[in-house]
């Protein structure tokens, strides 16, 4: 097996959620492939307060993904001198960079905190933030709006005052959630 950006992250121990996200969004081809590739891979410690952000879609989880495929392979040596350019993403939306105090941010306010691993088709900077894309489709909302309402009708009859409904949204989440962790613990365990 080579050991390609894909099969490389299994080795690195705090990027198992990004594994799954990449399998859930189909986007595991994509970094077996040739590259060569820069992956800027969020660890797990990120990812598990950005789940609901990512999770909303899978159009909206494969672009953020794909926002942190560089094509070309950036080590962090290259990075320090690219102050004030851009990298090219699969998102098509490109990453920002800039160096201060001898570190590389990316858009501003990520760091790289594990640099340089190296994959046979490319390299993986751990990064400590989730980088999102400007392009990011929007998320899932209640549904259309609906259209202008009749005018009041001759003779109204007042009805009961509506009664207001909790939101539930939260239980959304929580169930997504609970989703996640079992279909990373069936996939780990199988």
């Amino acid at each position: 097996m080579s050991n390609t950006i894909f099969n490389t992250l299994s080795t690195t121990g705090s990027t198992n959620t990004i594994l799954q996200l990449l399998r859930y969004a189909g986007l595991s081809d994509v970094l077996n492939g040739t590259g060569p590739y820069t992956f800027f891979v969020p660890s797990d410690t990120v990812l598990a307060t950005s789940l609901p952000q990512i999770l909303s879609n899978i159009p909206r989880l494969q672009s953020i993904l794909k926002y942190h495929v560089v094509t070309g392979k950036y080590s962090i040596a290259s990075l320090l001198t690219m102050n004030g350019k851009t990298l090219p993403t699969l998102n098509g939306q490109p990453i920002n960079v800039t160096v201060s105090n001898g570190r590389v941010l990316l858009n501003g306010n990520t760091s790289i905190t594990n640099p340089d691993v190296p994959a046979s088709n490319g390299i993986i900077q751990v990064i400590n933030g989730l980088l999102v894309p400007s392009n990011l489709p929007p998320a899932p909302g209640p549904g259309p709006s609906p259209g202008p309402s009749p005018g009041p009708s001759p003779n109204p009859v007042p009805g009961p005052a509506p009664t207001p409904q909790p939101n539930l949204s939260w239980l959304w989440w929580l169930i997504l959630l609970v989703i996640i962790v079992l279909i990373v613990y069936f996939i780990i365990n199988a």
